[in-house]
């Protein structure tokens, strides 16, 4: 970029900045009387520290101060410092200034800031992006050296529209920490372990780390908080040092706590890139949990700078708190949206991140996030940006959220319940309360004629204008998975395992609903979230690679439906309108049974007509279907795209078990030994008994313990 490109884009900023605080201002009168709208912001980005070899420029802001410092160290912890700079203020702007001269790359700094008398004691700042262990002091670093081999090439994988977006949750510690992992010791738990490759479990085809998440097929990976957060030290990895994240530290370093030198400040830099890199090159965007949106003021470096100013308060000056207990940040006010947007900006530029995750989306203003979600797409025009509220029982209202997408915690109580009701009230356990909130999130929660609005509860009508503003999940970190809810209330017999039946059910749905499908780490090989020796909600329950081993059919049965789900758009319909022309539910003389029909070539679709049968039911039953010839691709837990079966006039499907068939004038071939579904009620009882024959192709791949262990290749349907 030119000179005259920059003086441009400057001067740009600088109006749409002062439009922003007008508007910010204007609306102000709901926040009551603010007197930090008032203070004087910075024009320019905020650079805390400008380095060259012979002078390195130091800034902070603090509008409130009396006197600030900047303190050099040659140590990122411990020892004194060896200098200490007095910086001079800039009315105008609320920004603090000092130029120190020498090379000081490879040292320490601190700032210190004296408001009313008292020294606030040290802090890196709060734009810091590179720091010593537990991030107390900030870095002064050589950025050429932090990228890895192949950065400047590194290639965003295609991505189009939010809807052809399969989510994949994990946390970078308990992705790997576990033995069975089998990932190398000096990465487990660490983002270098993340990105692991060529690791598999006993079986050359059961691999673990990256080649796992290859292999599922998801397109992106939603890192949880990954950022630099208090309350652990860096210093020992061991299985108690455990954090969610959620309390952060420094919102522009990665946590120290995942590289594998946390006293370097290069390390922890370079090995999230190499992390990054290595994710894209798998064909996998990568997505950032983030929580601007609180903080605990004692630990923040925002209250050593500017107390007061980047929280809310109530009229009395008390911090308005958030469901975590934490301070409520002040996204109203001019500079700290101005923060936000710019540390978000810095984390795609420099890290190549691909989408954000905001939690606690609802604390967020109406501008704000109109504001940040306009910015990002400047920058990375298909940024994804999704969000999850702190009231895990209510939706966002529309107008507030903008076209950001939530986590839709009513699809997921609809399915697979609250762990803490007696009864597991969920349609998934036949309770009918719950069909049409089902039948609801199958449409991406967008409204339509099809659910009376009367038949859900008003705190739920707040509809999604697109299908895509639909994050739908059954598993996260908040709270139990699905497979605690089934282990708690189900069979799980050999002969009757209600819970596998169940559980195939619910990722059908999951898969074959519109909007955004998004899995916790760990839950395709049917994970549990909850310690079996506690009962709290597990702090941070590492995978057990093992699982996938031993539940290997139901892995293979959720890539079989993410691959479903990719190559047919009729299951990612982004346009409400279209949604509403092209699909339509058929009625069920069982209203534990729901049937939607996906028609006329819906999106696009390479197949004219799609059903889609769910029998929460016990029992079998027998569903009328439109007129012509149907294969069926996915029945009783099985599912093949070449074809189980043929269906004509009514299909039959077995309790708890969902089917997926669609309609073609084509010649299909299938092997003759499939049943064939008519409308003739002996046949179709009679065909709903045969299980399909299993034909597993197994290669022996070794011997341990005089027994062999076979490499299961393929699994087809005879």
């Amino acid at each position: 970029m030119n000179t005259i490109q920059s003086l441009y884009f400057q001067k740009l900023r600088v109006l749409i900045l002062l439009v922003t605080i007008s508007l910010l201002t204007a609306c102000g009168s709901s926040q009551g009387e603010d007197k930090y709208m008032g203070y004087p912001i910075p024009i320019a980005p905020l650079q805390e520290m400008i380095y060259n070899p012979t002078q390195t420029q130091f800034s902070v802001w603090a509008p409130d101060a009396e006197e600030v410092r900047v303190l050099i160290y040659h140590k990122g912890e411990d020892g004194h410092a060896e200098q200490m700079h007095n910086l001079d203020k800039n009315e105008d702007t609320g920004l603090w200034t000092t130029v120190v001269s020498g090379d000081l790359m490879g040292l320490y700094y601190t700032f210190n800031i004296k408001i009313n008398e008292v020294w606030q004691g040290d802090t890196p700042g709060i734009m810091a992006k590179a720091v010593a262990v537990n991030g107390k002091r900030a870095a002064i670093i050589d950025w050429a050296q932090t990228n890895p081999a192949g950065w400047a090439q590194d290639t965003l994988p295609r991505f189009t529209k939010t809807t052809d977006a399969i989510l994949y949750e994990l946390h970078p510690r308990t992705f790997t920490i576990a033995p069975s992992s089998n990932v190398a010791d000096s990465v487990k738990g660490k983002f270098l372990g993340i990105v692991a490759h060529g690791v598999f479990k006993d079986y050359e085809n059961i691999s673990t780390a990256l080649d796992h998440i290859k292999d599922l097929g998801v397109t992106h990976v939603k890192l949880m908080p990954s950022f630099d957060f208090t309350g652990k030290d860096e210093r020992f990895h061991t299985e108690e040092n455990f954090s969610w994240g959620y309390d952060p530290l420094n919102y522009n370093i990665p946590e120290g706590l995942y590289s594998t030198n946390p006293f370097d400040p290069y390390t922890r830099i370079k090995e999230f890139k190499e992390m990054v890199l290595k994710l894209h090159k798998a064909g996998l965007r990568v997505i950032m949990d983030v929580s601007y949106a609180y903080s605990t003021p004692a630990l923040s470096g925002f209250e050593k700078t500017a107390p007061g100013y980047f929280f809310r308060q109530d009229k009395d000056g008390n911090y308005l708190l958030a469901d975590n207990g934490k301070a409520q940040i002040a996204s109203h006010r001019p500079f700290v949206l101005e923060y936000m947007k710019e540390s978000m900006r810095f984390w795609i530029e420099e890290y190549h991140i691909d989408g954000f995750s905001l939690d606690a989306l609802d604390l967020y203003d109406t501008d704000a996030l109109a504001e940040i979600e306009n910015e990002l797409k400047k920058v990375k025009p298909s940024v994804f940006i999704m969000g999850e509220a702190q009231n895990t029982i209510d939706r966002i209202e529309t107008s507030k959220k903008n076209d950001i997408a939530e986590l839709m915690h009513t699809y997921s109580l609809s399915i697979s319940g609250n762990l803490q009701d007696s009864i597991g009230s969920s349609f998934l356990l036949g309770h009918l309360k719950w069909v049409e909130e089902f039948k609801s999130g199958l449409l991406g929660s967008i409204e339509s004629d099809a659910i009376p609005s009367d038949s859900i509860p008003s705190a739920w009508r707040l509809y999604n204008h697109q299908p895509s503003g639909a994050i739908n999940y059954l598993s996260s970190h908040d709270g139990f998975s699905l497979t605690d809810f089934l282990n708690k209330h189900t069979s799980a017999q050999y002969y009757n395992n209600e819970k596998v039946r169940l559980s195939k059910l619910a990722y059908t749905a999951l898969f074959t609903s519109q909007g955004v499908p998004m899995l916790y780490a760990g839950e395709e090989f049917m994970q549990p979230q909850q310690k079996a020796d506690s009962p709290k909600n597990n702090e941070g329950k590492a995978l057990d690679w093992d699982l996938k081993t031993s539940n290997w059919d139901h892995y293979q049965y959720i890539k079989g439906l993410i691959q479903l789900r990719k190559k047919h758009p009729a299951f990612r319909i982004d346009d409400a309108n279209l949604l509403r022309k092209q699909v339509e539910f058929l009625p069920t003389e069982k209203p534990l049974v729901v049937a939607y029909r996906l028609k006329d070539y819906a999106n696009k679709d390479e197949w004219e007509d799609i059903l889609v049968i769910y029998n929460a039911g016990k029992d079998a039953v027998r569903v009328n279907i439109p007129e012509g010839r149907y294969i069926v691709v996915c029945k009783d837990g099985y599912i093949n795209e070449n074809g189980l079966s043929y269906a004509y006039g009514q299909a039959f499907v077995s309790g708890q078990s969902a089917m997926i068939l669609y309609r073609t004038d084509k010649q299909v071939y299938i092997p003759q030994s499939a049943p064939v579904e008519t409308s003739d009620a002996s046949s179709q009882e009679e065909n709903i008994r045969k299980e399909p024959q299993i034909n597993l192709n197994l290669t022996p791949i070794k011997k341990e313990n005089n027994s062999i262990i076979h490499n299961i290749q393929d699994v087809k349907i005879d």
